[in-house]
């Protein structure tokens, strides 16, 4: 998954990866099928094929991580499985 910075509605620069990790030797170990931002702006994505929604929000304050995005340092990624 990657994230490409826009200005008035065009992009802006190069796409800087987000969420990585789910194809291995052209073997998928996961699919995302829903992505949402939650209230407190992380990133949430749902994966059918491991069954798992994942939770990716920075881990550092707003102004270090706009910093640090071009080279992806400050992201925490945490993963819970979906159902009751």
């Amino acid at each position: 998954m990657i994230f490409v910075p826009f200005v008035r509605g065009r992009p802006s620069g190069e796409p800087v990866d987000v969420l990585t990790g789910f194809v291995a030797s052209d073997e998928a170990m996961g699919r995302q099928v829903g992505v949402a931002i939650a209230l407190d702006g992380s990133l949430v994505v749902a994966d059918d094929v491991g069954n798992i929604v994942w939770r990716v929000a920075s881990a550092m304050p707003a102004a270090q991580s706009a910093s640090a995005a071009n080279g992806g340092a400050g992201i925490a990624v945490e993963s819970r499985p979906r159902g009751p």
